[in-house]
């Protein structure tokens, strides 16, 4: 599995749902509504219901993209709220 794009579809700043992204895969798989939510042991992914990884592997594989970006998305927000 080749995760090919992760986009940051939106960014919440006083909630517990802190985004929501969408993950393409292999160019040729597109999985929506990936939710980045704040918990009482830290930040997670969760993904919806019908788009389950098949091994702790691939879920970990989605979950650092998926969290790479968001961090990304959090430094490009805070550099343009400086400017």
């Amino acid at each position: 599995m080749r995760i090919t794009d992760v986009q940051i579809r939106k960014l919440f700043d006083d909630s517990e749902m802190k985004a929501v992204a969408s993950m393409t895969i292999d160019d040729m798989f597109v999985i929506h509504d990936i939710k980045v939510v704040e918990g009482e042991r830290g930040i997670y992914v969760s993904l919806p219901p019908i788009a389950q990884p098949v091994s702790p592997q691939a879920n970990s594989t989605i979950a650092e993209a998926v969290l790479r970006t968001y961090q990304s998305a959090l430094a490009d927000e805070e550099m343009s709220l400086e400017q």
